[in-house]
């Protein structure tokens, strides 16, 4: 029987305010499967993540709700559909500005591959 292809939770961090950070399990029999990591991040409305500056490259892409990002000094509206990259050490933040929570799937990979 071949397993169905849903990737799991590899585990949960919860931060102020009620944002979720849910890292996703991209792993095999202990291997790692993808060259990035990936998880689910959720900001409940009214609430900023707190600025985020990294070495590893990162690309979001907006699932549901309304927010807005604000990456080196530039706010830029996100909504569903959004894609966004980060170069590595570039700040960012986001504030849910909609009534629903802002949720979006975030990949990270290393510099150096």
């Amino acid at each position: 029987m071949i397993a169905a292809p849903l990737v799991a939770v590899h585990h949960v961090e919860d931060y102020a305010g009620g944002i979720q950070l849910k890292e996703l399990d991209l792993e095999e029999a202990g291997e790692r499967v993808t060259p990035f990591k990936a998880s689910i991040i959720t900001v409940p409305p009214g609430i900023t993540t707190p600025v985020d500056q990294h070495d590893v490259r990162e690309c979001w892409v907006v699932i549901s709700g309304r927010g807005e990002l604000t990456s080196e000094g530039v706010s830029t509206p996100l909504e569903p559909g959004s894609v966004t990259y980060f170069a590595s050490q570039r700040s960012h933040q986001v504030r849910n500005t909609g009534t629903d929570e802002l949720k979006f799937f975030s990949a990270w990979w290393s510099v150096n591959g």
